[in-house]
C-alpha cells in the first residue's frame, strides 16, 4: 500500500503549477472483526477501506477534499479530478491568515509487523474457552496504515499490525467481569 500511495502522490505532484503546494494524507485499514453475545458469534466480517485527503495551497489560500479509494487504477483519475476541483475552489476563497504547514521536509517510516492469529483461530479459541458461559465482547485485528506526502518532498509512513479483544463474562444478574487483551502478537 505504501508504494501505491507514494506513486499516486508523485503523479499528482507532477501536475502542480510552480506556485502550488500539495499535501496528501492517507488513512487506511485492513481488519477482521467479530462481535460475541451469549458466547455466540453475532456478527463477523472484514473491513478494507482507504481514504485520501488532498489539501491544495496557493497564494495563502487552501482547499481540501477527502475521497474514498478503491485500490485500483481508477484511484489516480479520481485524485486528479479532485485536484482539479480544488484548483477551481482556490480562486473563490479568501486568503487564510492562519495558514501554516511544515515547509522543511522531515520524512519517517514505521512498519511494525505483528504475528496476528487468523480470525477463525481467534473465534475457535474464544468459543472453546467460553463454552457454558455468557461471554459478550468484540474482537478486531488487522493492519492500520497512515501515510503523508507533500510536494516539498516529505514522505511519512506508519503501518502497524495489532489486535484488541474486549469482553465480559456474566455470571448472573449484575455480576460480571470485564477485561481486554490487546497487542501485536
Amino acid at each position: 500500500m505504501k508504494s501505491q500511495f507514494y506513486e499516486l502522490a508523485a503523479r499528482l505532484e507532477r501536475e502542480l503549477a510552480p506556485t502550488e503546494t500539495l499535501l496528501c494524507n492517507l488513512s487506511a485499514e485492513r481488519s477482521d472483526f467479530v462481535r460475541f453475545n451469549q458466547a455466540r458469534v453475532r456478527q463477523a466480517g472484514s473491513v478494507e477501506q482507504r481514504y485520501l485527503n488532498l489539501r491544495l495551497v496557493r497564494a495563502r489560500r487552501q482547499a481540501s477534499a477527502t475521497v474514498t479509494l478503491a485500490g485500483d487504477g481508477d484511484d489516480a483519475a479520481l485524485a486528479r479530478h479532485t485536484l482539479g476541483r480544488l484548483r477551481e475552489a482556490l480562486g473563490e476563497l479568501p486568503e487564510d491568515p492562519w495558514l501554516l504547514f511544515n515547509e522543511t521536509p522531515q520524512s519517517s517510516e514505521v512498519e511494525r509487523r505483528g504475528a496476528l492469529a487468523p480470525a477463525p483461530a481467534v473465534l475457535e479459541q474464544a468459543m472453546s474457552a467460553a463454552a457454558g458461559r455468557d461471554l459478550v465482547g468484540f474482537y478486531a485485528g488487522g493492519t492500520i496504515y497512515r501515510g503523508f506526502a507533500n510536494s516539498r518532498g516529505q514522505r511519512n509512513w506508519h503501518e502497524v499490525d495489532s489486535f484488541n479483544f474486549d469482553w465480559s463474562l456474566y455470571r448472573q444478574g449484575d455480576q460480571a467481569v470485564k477485561t481486554s487483551y490487546a497487542g501485536f502478537d
